[in-house]
């Protein structure tokens, strides 16, 4: 099986290692077609992306995408957190292409207490 995108990448908006831009080198040497950044939503409190960081954290993306083009194809996303009991979850305002979603023992949902 050939892999072909990674839709699951973090970078240092949340808990990764590497810039937007590592992230995407790194997909580039793999010979991925596609990469997804996918930095964790804001109600992670370990290592969530901080609100006031989210325009920054969208514009990097955008920015990367244009100086990608044509190499690879970046995609802006989120992963959001489960954060009550009736499927609700923490997606913040703004314009992503993807979100993927992960149950993290650190979040609580806020309706837990009404279960």
């Amino acid at each position: 099986m050939k892999l072909t995108a990674d839709y699951h990448t973090h970078t240092v908006y949340s808990h990764g290692r590497g810039s937007v831009e590592d992230n995407i080198e790194a997909a580039v040497a793999r010979g991925l077609a596609k990469v997804g950044i996918a930095d964790h939503s804001v109600s992670h409190s370990l290592y969530g992306l901080r609100r006031r960081h989210l325009a920054q954290y969208i514009a990097h993306i955008e920015q990367a995408k244009r100086a990608y083009e044509g190499r690879i194809d970046v995609k802006a996303g989120i992963e959001l957190n489960l954060t009550g009991l009736d499927g609700s979850t923490d997606m913040p305002d703004g314009r992503f292409d993807f979100a993927i979603m992960g149950f993290h023992k650190a979040i609580l949902p806020r309706d837990l207490h009404t279960a």
